[in-house]
């Protein structure tokens, strides 16, 4: 047998070897790299910030665990699945559940609470305010989403105060758009995952 046409053959398979070994390494490396990256991220969203400005800098708390205070300004009358807070600055904040099917307790009315959980914004535009007055329904004052507190609505339009309550709710949040300076207006949710009542 030739063993001299073995030695290219072998010297072959060995480079191959070597260029698969290297790629390995590469593709291993990047696993490692973005392994770090989702710790990072998960590190991140777990690290709650508190008592954060969102006054002046709400941008960097979006989509963030927060820890705030403030007083329950209203529970939801018909399922009690959220509440409006205000703050010491004087945002207003909807609170709900982690647990989808839990409900606030009506007491909470009036009360100083601390909720840590996390932050979502909802963007109301000039069009969807229009839209909330060609549909010519009473709103949440929580959310200003249509109010799903049927005995509430239905003794409004019997007592006829309806039409005025809506104007003067699509009016507010006119001026409050006009006002904004950004061409919409954020709406505050927090998810709360805890809720202690404060003195």
């Amino acid at each position: 047998m030739h063993y001299q046409y073995l030695c290219p053959i072998f010297k072959f398979l060995f480079c191959m070897k070597r260029r698969n070994f290297l790629k390995l390494l590469t593709i291993g490396g990047a696993l490692v790299a973005l392994e770090v990256k989702s710790a990072e991220k998960v590190l991140a969203n777990e690290m709650v910030h508190s008592e954060p400005d969102l006054i002046h800098e709400v941008e960097k708390y979006i989509n963030q665990n927060i820890r705030l205070s403030g007083k329950i300004r209203h529970v939801c009358s018909a399922n009690g699945k959220k509440m409006k807070l205000q703050t010491s600055q004087g945002l207003i904040i909807k609170v709900v559940s982690q647990d989808s099917n839990a409900a606030f307790d009506k007491s909470y009315n009036g009360k100083n609470i601390a909720i840590e959980g996390f932050l979502l914004e909802r963007k109301i535009t000039g069009e969807k305010i229009t839209n909330m007055e060609k549909a010519n329904l009473l709103l949440c004052p929580i959310d200003h989403t249509p109010c799903i507190d049927s005995a509430w609505v239905k003794k409004q339009r019997e007592t006829g105060r309806a039409a005025e309550i809506m104007k003067n709710d699509i009016q507010k949040l006119r001026e409050q758009l006009k006002n904004s300076g950004k061409g919409y207006l954020s709406q505050f949710t927090v998810t709360a995952r805890t809720l202690e009542e404060i003195s």
